[in-house]
Order: structure tokens, then C-alpha cells, then sequence
């Protein structure tokens, strides 16, 4: 029979028609074709890795492998119904969230999976029960792992009664002499969809919530069971796969043993391009844009580079990256992620009308539309798979404070540091490092996605900046309007930063004056803000306020943050407290940087002295409108940019 190549930018793995051919059409590296290999010494039993990696792909194909190779061999297989894997599927009208979190720990979770995985293995080798009632039900009344483990996770009050026949099964797995291979998916997200949903349990003060030992347990339980069960008889071998958040929170003096079953799945960016390419090449040649070209993206696309809308060169001119580069710092770098972008692109963009007949540039705004709208579902995706339920109103409030993709580092330890830590952690905040071929060099560098989720004591690097992932551009557009991107560098993993001292400040403009003058300077404000100025004003920063200690936030704002900093002198600004305390803080400034730029900009109601500021040129309120001021500041602002 002849090998059908399977269809170009398929990412769901349940699509994907499994034969031993398949291997031919999809990007296998030596971890994988060595995890693939079948036979008495095989012991790779656990693929370990982030979602949207591969696993359930190659297992399935393992169990496919396994099956096509067992003629004459005697071998026994679970599932035996014409499936590769059972996916376990817990009954959610009979388990709840309250249910699972009383089963906290993987040493109780290894032992449940002990117990299931035995009676699979006696029922799969038809080895009966006739003396014990309880064990008698159990292997009679429950035909498939899944509705097993829902039996014993439903009667809490009956486990250590169950557990009690564990003995008995393990002496009864260790006669079976037939090989038997069981084939189990899913572990993960069946027990997420429990999980994520929020419980009061998830607000105490404690690291890692218990739905997360949970979760944690379960699949690291499910590891230790695979593990004693072949080495009371090697001839059951359990295949399966776990996360690697999961893995990397295990702490156990087992966990090498352990590590000598698992395959740890993992893909380079160059990786992740070839697996990009191979989707290509399984195209129809008449489908590409650019038949012609030696790089196969470009074939793809039909562009050969991609401009930025906001970073540009020192020159002036926008900074340029290769189509692939574009569309990878804008996924987590997790092969599904790459497949999908490349499906919409095939299906949205490549494949409209007109499209071989658009001009590059034109071809470029239509990809980078569709690039930042699967980025967006590609950033739900993942925040959905985070136990508990991420807090999107409170990524939003991080967003207000920030307010661009580049942080400077001493900012957003003082305003937020829980949640810089806790977006760092999952791979939403990144860092700038310096290189070792130059002390100048800097590149961008994120955590892993889903690798750090729920390890502890995850600590924020020593940089100078923080960078937001550009998965969260959408977000930050949704927030901020268009003003957060940074001008000088593009922003993406390992991507190299160009330092600039303008990065560290985060307001274009800050204003210091007089309660009585309110009326006018909002005037003012109002109007910078429509058009896409930050703006330092204390009624736009009430929360931010609330509760500092106001000489330092202060003294943050008027001698760091700010690029500019108005002063509306009147007679009621020389007589108030915290005026006089933001006046000397922006003198203090002045006097550092007067020689290499403007920065305090006074504006008179009156002609009252102040020291420090009297030999400024200045703005009167009696000759410009709250409009006209505005413009002229924007000016300003327009200019340093």
C-alpha cells in the first residue's frame, strides 16, 4: 500500500493517520527516534514536556509501532479496542474540585496508580479474582482505566481498603509472564478541567496552592507507579505521558531513578524551524507564493523580511527580522503553537484572494495582522492551562503600571514584585543579560514556557531591564492603545537589546502643581493623553499612590521616571508640602543633567519666585490655552522620541 503523505499545518494530533511511514513526514531528532524504538530493553516509558510539544503524537505512534511490530510475539495491549492510547476522561458529574484536592500528594497518588495499573494488567492477562468481594468489584464492575480510577477517587472513605489489596495484586502481577504494553494519555487535562476553577482553598498563604499538588501529584504519582510496577515484572511496561512543570517540581531522592524511564522532550528554535519547513514541503507546490525561492518560509510567504512598525535603527530607519524569526517570537516556541500560526496563515492569508499579486509590503500587513491575532489565541491558550485560573484583571492592572514592553528593573521591584516574579516564572516577563563576546552586548532571555509554573523560590535575575513577551502585545495594545513599544529594539526571545537612557523612563511627562490650578493642568493632561502621551498627573495615579511612602515614589517619579517634568508656578505652589518636595526632587535632576538635556519646563501662573527654576526660560498660562500648552509639550516629546 502506498504511503499517503499526511496533510500540510495539521496540529491536532487526533487528525493525524498513524503508520509507520509517518515517521518520513513529520521532524524526528535522535531523542525522539531513540524514545521510538520497541522491544524487551525498552525502557523510555514517560515522555516528559511542556503541552503543545508533541507528546500525545508520539506516543501514539509509539503504541502504533508496538502494535505493527507484536505479530507472533505474544504480546498483550491495553487499550485493545482499536485505540492507541486511552485518553483518561474523569465523569465531572461525579467529581468535583473538593473531591480531588483530598488527594494531595504524589506518594498517595503513586499508590492509587499502583492499584489501577495492577488490575489493568490482571484484567488485560485475564487474570481473575475469586476469593476477595471488594477486589472482585472493582475488576469486574470497572472495564477501562478511566472509569477505575473515578470508582476509587469517588469513595474517599474506602481507599485504605482498597490500598489493603495491593499486596495481593502485586503478587499477582509478578506471575504474569506474557509481555504487556499499556498505553494511557490525558492525565493532565483531565484533571485540569477540575483544577483550574477557582476554590477558597486557592487563597491561603502559601506558595503553591493545593489544586496545584494536585496536579502535580498526580502525575508525578503516576511516574512512581510506572516505575515499581516493571520492577516487580518486566514484562508490563507502561507508557504514558506528564508535563514538565509537573516533573520539575519533584523533590525526592528517586527522581534520578526515575529519570532513567522518561524522555524529556524539548525542541531549539532551529528545531522548531524544520518542523515549520517539513509542513511546507508537505504543501502542494502550486500553493506557494514565491516557487522560486531557496528559503522555503519565503517560498511560503513570499516575503524575505519583515519590517517593525516601531523599532528603528539609531539611523532612524525600522528595524527588519526574517519572516520565521517573526513568527516564532511571537509563539512560545512550542512546535503546536508554529503549526497552528502556519495553518491560519495557509488557510487566511496565503491561500486569499490576490494575494500572489500583492506588493511585499502588502503581503507583510496582511501576515502580521494574522501573526498578532493567532499570538493573542496562542497567549489564551496558555494562560488557560495555569492552575489555578489566571487573573486576567490583574495582568491588566501590572499592564497600567508598566506601561511599556521594556521595564527598567529598579521600577518594577518597588511597584510589583510579586507579580513580576510570578510572570517571570511563566515565561511572560523576560530580562536582559549581558553576553559573554562583549560586555555592550545584550540579549532578551525567557523562562521556558510551562517549565517553571510551580516551582518555588523562582528568584528575579540581576538585570537592568525587564521586556514583556510578545505574546502579550495584544493585551498591551488593549490597555495602553499603541504607545507601549519600545523605539530602538524589537522584542522577542534571545533577540539583541540595544541600552538606552531613555528606557528608563516611563512617563513622557510628569506635572507638579498647586490643587488650586487643578482645573487648567487637567486641561492639559487631558489633552496629552488623547494624544498617546504618559502622563505623570496625580488623579491618572491615585492608586498608584495610595498607601506609598510618598517622599520616595516621589522622588522616583520627578528624579527617574520622568522624561520631562513641568512645574506651574504660582503663589499657592511655593506654600504647599509635597510640591516643594517634587520641586526639589526635579531640581535635583536639573542639576544632574542640564548639561546634556532639557528637562524641568516651568509654566507661570504668576511671577512668584522660586529658587532653582528663576533663570529658565518659561510658559505663561495668560498667553497659551490648555490646548496650545498641550501641543507645545507634545512637541517636545515628538522630538525626543
Amino acid at each position: 500500500m502506498d504511503h499517503k503523505p499526511r496533510l500540510p499545518w495539521q496540529y491536532d494530533s487526533g487528525k493525524i493517520r498513524y503508520s509507520a511511514e509517518l515517521i518520513n513526514d513529520i521532524y524526528v531528532n535522535r531523542l525522539i527516534k531513540n524514545y521510538l524504538r520497541t522491544g524487551n530493553h525498552d525502557h523510555n516509558f514517560v515522555l516528559v514536556g511542556p503541552k503543545g510539544i508533541g507528546k500525545t503524537l508520539f506516543l501514539n505512534l509509539k503504541s502504533y509501532l508496538y502494535r505493527n511490530d507484536s505479530h507472533d510475539k505474544g504480546l498483550l495491549f491495553y487499550p485493545s479496542s482499536g485505540q492507541l492510547c486511552e485518553n483518561l476522561m474523569l465523569d465531572n458529574n461525579q467529581l468535583s474540585k473538593k473531591d480531588l484536592l483530598r488527594f494531595s500528594g504524589y506518594s498517595i497518588w503513586a499508590k492509587i496508580w499502583r492499584l489501577v495499573l495492577s488490575i489493568i494488567a490482571c484484567q488485560v492477562n485475564h487474570v481473575r479474582e475469586e476469593e476477595d468481594k471488594l477486589l472482585i468489584d472493582l475488576m469486574e464492575n470497572n472495564r477501562s482505566l478511566s472509569t477505575l480510577i473515578t470508582t476509587i477517587l469517588m469513595n474517599r472513605n474506602m481507599l485504605d481498603k482498597y490500598l489493603e489489596r495491593l499486596r495481593t495484586l502485586t503478587q499477582k502481577i509478578e506471575r504474569i509472564n506474557n509481555g504487556i504494553c499499556i498505553f494511557i494519555d490525558n492525565i493532565d487535562q483531565a484533571l485540569g478541567q477540575f483544577l483550574t476553577d477557582y476554590d477558597k482553598t486557592d487563597f491561603d498563604d502559601m506558595r503553591v496552592p493545593p489544586a496545584v499538588e494536585v496536579w502535580t501529584g498526580a502525575q508525578m504519582g503516576l511516574l512512581a507507579a510506572i516505575y515499581e510496577i516493571n520492577r516487580h515484572n518486566s514484562h508490563i511496561k507502561i507508557f504514558s505521558t506528564i508535563r514538565s512543570e509537573a516533573f520539575i517540581c519533584l523533590d525526592d531522592q528517586m527522581k534520578l531513578n526515575y529519570k532513567n524511564y522518561t524522555t524529556s522532550l524539548k525542541y531549539t528554535k532551529d528545531e522548531v524551524k524544520l518542523i515549520f519547513e517539513k509542513n511546507i514541503d508537505l504543501m502542494d507546490p502550486e500553493e506557494y507564493v514565491c516557487p522560486e525561492a531557496d528559503d522555503k518560509v519565503e517560498r511560503f510567504l513570499g516575503v524575505k523580511k519583515v519590517g517593525h512598525t516601531a523599532a528603528k535603527f539609531p539611523s532612524g530607519t525600522y528595524r527588519v527580522e526574517k519572516p520565521f524569526d517573526f513568527l516564532y517570537r511571537h509563539s512560545f516556541g512550542r512546535p503546536r503553537e508554529m503549526v497552528l500560526m502556519g495553518s491560519s496563515l495557509y488557510n487566511y492569508v496565503v491561500g486569499s484572494p490576490g494575494y500572489d499579486l500583492d506588493k511585499p509590503k502588502d503581503r507583510v500587513s496582511k501576515i502580521r495582522s494574522e501573526v498578532n491575532k493567532v499570538s493573542d489565541e496562542i497567549l489564551d491558550n496558555y494562560l488557560n492551562e495555569i492552575i489555578p485560573k489566571f487573573d486576567r484583571s490583574q495582568l491588566n492592572q501590572f499592564i497600567k503600571v508598566i506601561q511599556s514592553n521594556v521595564i527598567p528593573s529598579d521600577y518594577i521591584l518597588k511597584e510589583q514584585r510579586d507579580l513580576a516574579e510570578h510572570y517571570f516564572s511563566i515565561g511572560l516577563l523576560g530580562f536582559t543579560q549581558k553576553t559573554l563576546n562583549g560586555k555592550d552586548n545584550l540579549l532578551q532571555k525567557f523562562l521556558p514556557a510551562a517549565e517553571y509554573s510551580y516551582k518555588e523560590n523562582v528568584t528575579l535575575p540581576n538585570t537592568k531591564f525587564f521586556v514583556t513577551h510578545p505574546c502579550l502585545d495584544k493585551t498591551l495594545a488593549k490597555v495602553l492603545d499603541l504607545r507601549y513599544y519600545n523605539s530602538f529594539n524589537i522584542i522577542g526571545p534571545n533577540k539583541k537589546f540595544v541600552d538606552h537612557p531613555e528606557y528608563a523612563k516611563i512617563y513622557d511627562v510628569a506635572f507638579s502643581y498647586a490643587n488650586e490650578e487643578r482645573a487648567y493642568v487637567e486641561e492639559v493632561a487631558k489633552h496629552l493623553n488623547q494624544r498617546d502621551v504618559k502622563v505623570f498627573y496625580d488623579h491618572f495615579n491615585k492608586r498608584k499612590t495610595w498607601g506609598m511612602d510618598l517622599n520616595q515614589f516621589l522622588g522616583d517619579v520627578y528624579n527617574s521616571y520622568s522624561k520631562f517634568c513641568v512645574i506651574f508656578v504660582s503663589e499657592n505652589y511655593t506654600k504647599k508640602k509635597w510640591t516643594l518636595v517634587e520641586l526639589n526632587h526635579a531640581i535635583r535632576r536639573h542639576n544632574e543633567t542640564k548639561n546634556r538635556e532639557r528637562y524641568l519646563l516651568p509654566v507661570r501662573f504668576d511671577e512668584s519666585p522660586i529658587d532653582g527654576i528663576d533663570g529658565l526660560g518659561y510658559m505663561d498660562t495668560q498667553e497659551n490655552t490648555p490646548a496650545e500648552l498641550a501641543e507645545l509639550i507634545y512637541d517636545l516629546i515628538y522630538e525626543r522620541r
